[in-house]
C-alpha cells in the first residue's frame, strides 16, 4: 500500500492497529482541516446531507452544529430560495464546481450574507463520488459596500440628472423669454422711432399754426384801425351835411377797403384751419360777438364763423365761409347803390350815415375783443409748440433707451444660449460620471483560484484500506 508523507507507519507493519493509526491520523487531519479553516465550509455526503459544519458556518448563519448535520445542505443554507448547493452540483457533476454569482442569504437573526462558493468532490477508493467539501467565502462586506455605493451613485446620478435637466428646461425658458423680449424692445423701438418722426411733424404743424395765429392777429388790429377810421368818417357825416358827398365818397373808399380786407382773411382762411382745432371755445364767442354787430358786422363774422367752423369740420365750412365771403361783397355792393341814392336825399343818407355810424363802433369793439381773443390762442399755440418740442426729445430719448434695451436683451439671449450650451455639457458630463461610476463600483467576487486534481483531492484510496474506511452510502468515518 501507499504510505502518506504525512504520516508513517512502523515498518512491515501491516497489522490493523498500523492500519486503524493511519485512519484515525487522516480523519483527525481532514477534520481539522474543515473546523479551522476560516471561511464556511461544510462537508456532504453523495445524498447531500451535511456530515461536517464549521464554526464560520455557524457565524454566518446562525445554525448549530447539532443542527446542520444530517440535514439536506441546500434545505439548511438555503441562498436566494435555490435549494442546490454548488457541493451538491459538485457531485452531480463529479468536477469541480465554482459559483458563477454570489450567493445571497438571511441568517436566523435576519442579517443578510453573501458568498462565493466552491466545491470538490471526494471520491472513495473505488473512485466513485461519495461526498463533496464545499467552501463558501464571506464577501458580504464587499457586496453590501457595492450595493450601497450602486444605490448612492444611482441616486446621486438620478439627482443629478433631474437637476440639470430642469436647469436645462429653465435655461431654455429664459432664452425663449430673452429671445422674445428682444423681438418686443426691437419691435418697441422701431414704434418709439416712428412716434418721434410724428412728435416732430406735429411740432412743426403746432409752429405753423402759432405763426397764422399771429397773422391772424395783425390782421385783426388792421381791420380794428379801419373800423375807427370808418366811425370816424360817420360822426363827420353826420357834423356836416355839407359836405356829406365827400364823406359818402370816403365811406365808399372805406368799403372797398373793408372788400380788400374781407380778401385778404379769406386767404388766411386755410392757415386758420389748424388754429381753429384748438380755439373752438373762443372762435364761438367772437362769433357771438359779431352777432351782437348786427348787418354791419358780418365781414368779422365770418372771420369767427370761419374759424369755428375751421375747428369743427374744415372742408364743409370752408365752402360756406367763402359763400358768406360772397354774400359781404353783395352787401358792399348794395352799400355803394345806398351810398348813391343818399346824394339823392340828404335824410334818407342821413339816417342811414347815422346806423352806419353805430354798427362800426359796435363793428370796432367786435374786432378789438376778437383781437383779444386771437392773441390768447396765438400764445397757447406757442407754448403748445414749446411743449411739443420738449415731447418730440423726450420720445427720441425714448427711442434711443429702446434700442440700448434691445441691444441689451440681445447679449442676455446670446449668454442664455450659451448657459443653454453649458448646461448640455454638464448632462453629458454627468452621464459620462455615471457610467465610469458605474464601471468602477462594478466590483465582482475575485475568481477563486481552484486547481484541485485527482492527486490532491480525488484519490483517497489510502482512507478506505479494509475497512478502515467505508462507503456505506454516504461519507462517514467508521470504526472496525
Amino acid at each position: 500500500m501507499t504510505t502518506s508523507r504525512l504520516y508513517s507507519g512502523p515498518e512491515g507493519d501491516e497489522s490493523l492497529a498500523a492500519v486503524r493509526a493511519e485512519r484515525d491520523f487522516w480523519r483527525t487531519l481532514f477534520e481539522t482541516v474543515v473546523s479551522e479553516l476560516p471561511e464556511p465550509a461544510l462537508v456532504v455526503d453523495d445524498a447531500g446531507d451535511i456530515t461536517h459544519w464549521n464554526d464560520a458556518c455557524e457565524d454566518i448563519t446562525d445554525v448549530s452544529r447539532a443542527d446542520a448535520v444530517g440535514e439536506r445542505a441546500g434545505a439548511v443554507a438555503d441562498a436566494d430560495g435555490e435549494f442546490d448547493t454548488v457541493a451538491e452540483r459538485a457531485i452531480a457533476e463529479e468536477s469541480v464546481i465554482e459559483s458563477d454569482d454570489v450567493r445571497t442569504g438571511v441568517s436566523a437573526s435576519g442579517r443578510r450574507w453573501h458568498t462565493h462558493d466552491v466545491a470538490v468532490p471526494l471520491r472513495g477508493q473505488d473512485g466513485e463520488v461519495i461526498g463533496a467539501f464545499e467552501v463558501a467565502s464571506e464577501v458580504t462586506e464587499l457586496v453590501e459596500t457595492r450595493n450601497r455605493i450602486e444605490e448612492l451613485g444611482t441616486r446621486v446620478s438620478g439627482e443629478i440628472e433631474a437637476s440639470v435637466e430642469e436647469l436645462g428646461r429653465a435655461t431654455e425658458r429664459i432664452t425663449e423669454s430673452a429671445t422674445e423680449i428682444s423681438a418686443q424692445a426691437d419691435d418697441q423701438a422701431t414704434r418709439m422711432t416712428d412716434v418721434a418722426d410724428e412728435v416732430s411733424t406735429l411740432s412743426a404743424s403746432t409752429e405753423q399754426v402759432a405763426a397764422s395765429a399771429a397773422q391772424v392777429d395783425a390782421t385783426a388790429a388792421e381791420a380794428e384801425e379801419l373800423a375807427v377810421e370808418a366811425a370816424d368818417g360817420a360822426e363827420t357825416v353826420v357834423g356836416g351835411m355839407d359836405i356829406i358827398d365827400e364823406e359818402v365818397a370816403q365811406v365808399a373808399e372805406n368799403a372797398e377797403d373793408l372788400r380788400e380786407s374781407i380778401e385778404e382773411i379769406d386767404e388766411v382762411v386755410a392757415v386758420i384751419d389748424e388754429v381753429a382745432k384748438r380755439t373752438n371755445l373762443l372762435a364761438l364767442n367772437a362769433a357771438i360777438e359779431a352777432a351782437r354787430a348786427g348787418e354791419a358786422g358780418d365781414g368779422f363774422a365770418v372771420v369767427a364763423d370761419e374759424v369755428r367752423d375751421l375747428a369743427e369740420e374744415t372742408d364743409d365750412r370752408t365752402s360756406e365761409i367763402e359763400a358768406i365771403v360772397a354774400d359781404i361783397r353783395e352787401n358792399s355792393a348794395e352799400t355803394m347803390d345806398s351810398i348813391e341814392e343818399a346824394r339823392s336825399g340828404i335824410d334818407r343818407t342821413a339816417q342811414i350815415i347815422d346806423v352806419a355810424s353805430e354798427n362800426v363802433k359796435e363793428i370796432a369793439e367786435t374786432i378789438r375783443e376778437a383781437s383779444q381773443g386771437i392773441s390768447e390762442v396765438a400764445g397757447a399755440a406757442d407754448q403748445q409748440a414749446t411743449s411739443t418740442e420738449r415731447v418730440a426729445t423726450m420720445v427720441e430719448e425714448a427711442a434711443d433707451l429702446a434700442d440700448e434695451v434691445s441691444a441689451e436683451v440681445e447679449t442676455i439671449a446670446a449668454a442664455s444660449e450659451e448657459q443653454t450650451a453649458m448646461v448640455a455639457e454638464v448632462g453629458r458630463a454627468v452621464e459620462d460620471l455615471s457610467q465610469v461610476a458605474d464601471a468602477e463600483i462594478d466590483v465582482s467576487v475575485p475568481d477563486a483560484d481552484v486547481a484541485v486534481s485527482d492527486d490532491a483531492v480525488g484519490n483517497t484510496d489510502e482512507l478506505f484500506e479494509d475497512g478502515a474506511l467505508r462507503n456505506d452510502g454516504g461519507f462517514h468515518w467508521v470504526d472496525e
